[in-house]
């Protein structure tokens, strides 16, 4: 017989099942509750900090009548970072992995463009631009800490399977009642087709 696959889930999950998963992890691993709030503070934090650097660089480039298409992007990337880093911290070291090197790239790349335009870029712009390399350095630093601190590698590694745990939860209970109302049409007549011999047997008796 084949192995039955796990149902997933077909209800949106609820934030009392997740704090009651969230509870039964604390009692088995003390900590883990403060150490993932601190780390989701950290993310929130981190977006804060790129939302505010986003507006400081519409101000710039209003500033020096530039277009304002790059900062507006760069503003409202500081949602898609946050999904990253949220995403992060439920699914392991694989997006913390990639979102270092995304990092380390982004200094790398970032530094060496500073270095050319040094001579000739307004201070404003420089300090923009280094402000962008420490947030960015910030940010690597954050994930180092993610990948190579026990209990917040740890951490993760619960909430990876805490949330894997309720997508493969029960189904919903209308699909509950659909299955269980299922009616087999052949099921009365292989009855009527296993009594009848065993009845005529009884009769000829």
């Amino acid at each position: 017989m084949r192995a039955r696959k796990p149902i997933r889930r077909t209800r949106p999950l609820r934030q009392e099942d997740i704090m009651i998963c969230r509870e039964a992890l604390e009692q088995k691993s003390p900590g883990y509750m403060d150490e993932n709030t601190k780390l989701t503070q950290i993310v929130y934090t981190l977006t804060g900090v790129r939302l505010l650097y986003g507006l400081f660089n519409i101000c710039i480039f209003k500033m020096y009548d530039l277009s304002l298409a790059q900062p507006v992007i760069l503003f409202l990337s500081a949602f898609f970072f946050l999904f990253w880093y949220m995403w992060m911290l439920r699914s392991g070291k694989l997006v913390a992995v990639f979102m270092l090197c995304v990092r380390g790239y982004s200094i790398i790349s970032g530094g060496a463009a500073l270095l050319n335009m040094a001579t000739w870029l307004p201070y404003p712009l420089i300090f923009m631009l280094t402000a962008a390399g420490v947030m960015e350095f910030v940010e690597a630093v954050f994930c180092i800490y993610v990948l190579f601190h026990p209990f917040a590698a740890h951490t993760i590694r619960l909430n990876k399977a805490l949330f894997q745990g309720l997508m493969l939860a029960a189904v919903d209970e209308r699909e509950l009642r659909r299955a269980a109302g299922y009616h087999n049409p052949y099921g009365e007549e292989t009855d009527r087709e296993d009594s009848g011999p065993e009845s005529d047997e009884g009769g000829m008796k």
